[in-house]
C-alpha cells in the first residue's frame, strides 16, 4: 500500500508498458503529419447496461492502493453489457483493435456479438464533484489492465474534483480478470467465440468504450444519474494512447460521445479538421526528435522535460496493485515485470519527475476549452538541431519543452537507461549527495527559491495547476535539500556594501560565508542558539584620525512563509584587535527578554577622534532566543552593517 499523508499530498507511482512502448516508438519514426480521413459516420452509439457488482466474498481487482475516502471519494465497480458492432474497411475486412490508421472512412458493420466487461468508478461526493468525468481506456501491455494515467495523476484529479472511470475494453485485460478471480469476473467476455478470422482481436473495443462511456454519462443506472455529467474526457497512456488517438481520428467524429481527449505518450498523429479539444503529451525518454508534430486549431502537443514513459511514482503505484491483486505470474510486481523484460542497467527505473501534474493540467485545460473557455496553452517542443535531432545542454539533457521543478530544479538525478526495449523508455533516477545539492543551490533557501521560480513560471504558462504549485513549493520548504546541517540550524547572511572612497576602509575579515548559529536548543519556554559573527576589520589611516562607527541591524528570520522577528537576536560586541581610543559597542539582549534586540540599528564598535592610525578588528557573540511556538524550519536573516565616518 502507498503511504498517504493525513491531508492528501500528491505523488504516486508506476511504470511503463510494453506494447505501449512499441507503439510509441513506431510513432516516433513517422513524419508527424495529421492523417486526412473524411468524417463520415461509422454509426450511432447505444448506451451499455450498467449493474453495480455484488459478489460477496470477493474484492475488486485494480482498486486504488490508497484510501480514496481521504479525498472525499468512494470507489465502485460496475459490470457493463451490450452488443458491439464490427467496423469494416474499404475491402470489407474488419478493422481490428490494434489498427491505428485507415485511408478511407470505416463503415459500421453488423453486430459482432454480446459483451460484458467491467468499469471501475472513483466518484466524488456531490459537493466536490466539478461536473467532469475522465474515462481511461486501460493499457494491457503487461497482460492485464493498467490505469497509468490515473496512476500518474490521481492526486491532481482527485484534488480538483474530477470523477474517474476506468474501462476494461480489451480481451487481454478482461481475460486476466477472469483467470485471476473467476468467482467475480468469470462471466466477463469482450470478444465473440464464433467470429473467428472475420473478427480481429478487440474489433469490438471501439463500440465498447463508446457504449460504456455513454451509459456513464446518461443512463438511469449510472452512478452519476442524480448529479449528471457535464463534460466527459477520454484518456489513455502508451498503447492505449495510440488506441484512443485512433478513436479520435476515426470514430469520434460520428460517435460524439466525448467532449475532449488527452493522450499520454504514444498518440498517433492527430487529425486537424476535428473541432474537439485534444492534447497529446510526450515524455523525455520516448522522444527521439524528428519533425515537429502538426497541430491544428483544436489540438496541442506538450513535450515534458525530464519525464519518463512511466515515472518512479507510477512504478510504486502499480507495484502495490500488482502484488496485492496477484495478477502476475508468481506474484511479481510491476517493476519485476519491467526488469524481467528489459534487464535494465539501472534497477531504479522511472524518473522522479511528477509528470502527473502536467497530465492533470492538460485534462483541466481540455475541460475548460470544452466548456467554451480559454484554449489550452500552446504546444511546446524540445529544441531541435537543424538536422532534426534533439538539442542537448551541457548535462546531456534536452532543452525546452514543459519545465516543472522536478526537472528544472531537481532534488534527484534523472538519467537515461539502457537494456531491453522497456529500459530506455523508463529512464532512471539516482540520488544527489547532500554536498552536490548544496553546491547546486548554495543553501536550502536557494533550493526553495529555484523551485518557486520554476513552479510559478509553469503555473503562469498553464502547464500545472495551482493546487500542485502550492504542494510543490510547500514540499520544497519542508525538505532539507541544499542545507548542510539539520533543518533546526539557523543561518544569517551578511550583506557587505562596497568600501568607502578614501583611506577609511572596512571589510568582513576572512570569509563571507553564512554565520551558522548551530542547532536551536529547547530551554523552557524558548529555543536558544548562539554563535559568532564574522569579524569586521576597520582600517583608518586618515589624517587627524576622525571619529568612525560600525553599526548593524538584522531583518526578520524567514523559512518559506514562516517567519519570526529579528528582535529575538542579541549580541555582545568585542574588540579582537585594537589600538588606542577604539571601543566595542554595548551589549544588546534578545528581544525575548524585552526590547527590540538587533531589529533596530545597534553599535558594534567605534573609533574616537585621535585613535591610532591602524586597523581594528571588531566581533560579537550572537545570542538568539525565540518563542517555543516558532515552527520547525531552516530560518535565515540578513545582518546589514553600516559604517559612518
Amino acid at each position: 500500500m502507498l503511504e498517504r499523508a493525513t491531508k492528501p499530498v500528491r505523488r504516486t507511482a508506476t511504470r511503463l508498458t510494453a506494447g505501449g512502448v512499441a507503439a510509441a516508438l513506431a510513432v516516433a519514426g513517422l513524419a508527424l503529419a495529421a492523417p486526412a480521413v473524411a468524417a463520415e459516420p461509422p454509426g450511432s452509439v447505444t448506451p451499455a447496461t450498467l449493474v453495480e457488482v455484488d459478489k460477496p466474498g470477493t474484492s475488486m481487482i485494480s482498486a486504488a492502493p490508497f484510501d480514496v475516502g481521504e479525498y472525499g471519494y468512494v470507489e465502485r465497480e460496475f459490470f457493463a453489457s451490450g452488443e458491439a458492432h464490427r467496423y469494416l474497411k474499404a475491402d470489407g475486412s474488419v478493422f481490428g483493435g490494434g489498427e491505428r490508421q485507415s485511408a478511407v472512412p470505416l463503415v459500421q458493420g453488423e453486430i459482432a456479438g454480446d459483451y460484458t466487461t467491467r468499469v471501475v468508478v472513483r466518484q466524488p461526493s456531490a459537493d466536490i464533484f466539478n461536473g467532469t468525468l475522465v474515462v481511461e481506456w486501460t493499457n494491457v501491455t503487461t497482460g492485464q489492465d493498467g490505469e497509468f494515467v490515473f496512476g500518474e495523476s490521481h492526486d491532481t484529479l482527485l484534488t480538483e474534483g474530477y470523477a474517474v472511470a476506468v474501462v476494461s475494453a480489451q480481451k487481454i485485460g478482461v481475460d486476466n480478470l477472469a483467470a485471476t478471480l473467476p468467482a467475480r469476473y468469470g462471466d466477463l467476455e469482450v470478444e465473440p467465440e464464433d467470429c473467428g478470422a472475420a473478427c480481429p482481436r478487440d474489433a469490438m473495443s471501439w463500440d465498447i468504450i463508446a457504449q460504456v462511456s455513454k451509459a456513464l454519462r446518461s443512463a438511469p443506472s449510472s452512478p452519476f444519474a442524480a448529479r449528471g455529467v457535464e463534460k466527459m474526457i477520454l484518456t489513455g497512456q502508451s498503447q492505449s494512447a495510440a488506441t484512443t488517438s485512433a478513436y479520435y481520428n476515426l470514430f469520434h467524429p460520428s460517435h460524439q460521445v466525448f467532449d475532449g481527449f488527452v493522450f499520454w505518450d504514444g498518440a498517433v498523429p492527430l487529425r486537424t479538421d476535428i473541432s474537439t479539444p485534444a492534447v497529446s503529451l510526450s515524455s523525455w525518454t520516448l522522444n527521439s526528435g524528428g519533425p515537429l508534430a502538426v497541430t491544428g486549431n483544436y489540438t496541442r502537443r506538450w513535450e515534458i522535460n525530464g519525464s519518463a514513459h512511466g515515472s518512479a511514482f507510477v512504478h510504486e503505484y502499480m507495484d502495490a496493485v500488482f502484488v496485492r491483486d496477484g495478477t502476475q505470474p508468481n506474484g511479481q510486481s510491476f517493476t519485476d515485470w519491467h526488469l524481467g523484460i528489459g534487464n535494465c542497467a539501472s534497477r531504479q527505473v522511472g524518473t522522479k519527475v511528477h509528470v502527473g501534474q502536467v497530465i492533470g493540467a492538460a485534462i483541466a485545460a481540455v475541460d475548460t476549452w470544452a466548456r467554451g473557455g480559454q484554449p489550452a496553452p500552446a504546444s511546446t517542443f524540445f529544441q531541435r538541431n537543424a538536422d532534426g535531432t534533439l538539442a542537448l545542454d551541457d548535462r546531456g539533457f534536452m532543452i525546452g519543452g514543459v519545465q516543472i521543478a522536478d526537472a528544472a530544479a531537481p532534488a534527484w538525478r534523472y538519467e537515461h537507461n539502457t537494456g531491453g526495449w522497456t529500459c530506455p523508455a523508463a529512464g532512471a533516477w539516482a540520488e544527489y549527495s547532500a554536498a552536490e545539492l548544496h553546491e547546486m543551490y548554495g543553501s536550502h533557501a536557494g533550493y526553495v527559491a529555484a523551485v518557486t521560480e520554476v513552479t510559478e513560471a509553469a503555473l503562469a504558462a498553464g502547464y500545472i495547476l495551482e493546487s500542485d504549485a502550492e504542494k510543490t513549493i510547500a514540499e520544497a520548504e519542508e525538505s532539507n535539500v541544499g542545507a548542510t546541517d539539520s533543518d533546526d540550524s539557523q543561518e544569517i547572511e551578511v550583506t557587505v556594501p562596497g568600501a568607502s572612497a578614501g583611506e577609511f576602509v572596512w571589510s568582513i575579515d576572512g570569509s563571507n560565508s553564512l554565520v551558522r548559529l548551530g542547532d536551536a536548543v529547547e530551554s523552557g519556554d524558548h529555543y536558544e542558539a548562539t554563535g559568532e559573527m564574522n569579524p569586521v576589520r576597520v582600517t583608518d589611516t586618515r589624517a587627524g584620525s576622525p571619529q568612525w562607527s560600525i553599526s548593524a541591524s538584522v531583518s526578520d528570520f524567514a523559512a518559506g512563509s514562516d517567519s519570526f522577528s529579528g528582535k529575538f537576536l542579541g549580541w555582545s560586541p568585542k574588540l579582537l584587535e585594537s589600538g588606542t581610543r577604539v571601543q566595542s559597542g554595548a551589549v544588546v539582549g534578545s528581544g525575548f527578554d524585552g526590547g527590540a534586540g538587533l531589529s533596530v540599528s545597534s553599535t558594534l564598535g567605534f573609533g574616537q577622534v585621535g585613535h591610532d592610525r591602524a586597523s581594528a578588528v571588531l566581533g560579537a557573540d550572537l545570542e538568539l532566543k525565540i518563542p517555543i511556538e516558532v515552527g520547525e524550519g531552516t530560518y535565515s536573516a540578513t545582518l546589514t552593517l553600516t559604517a559612518l565616518s
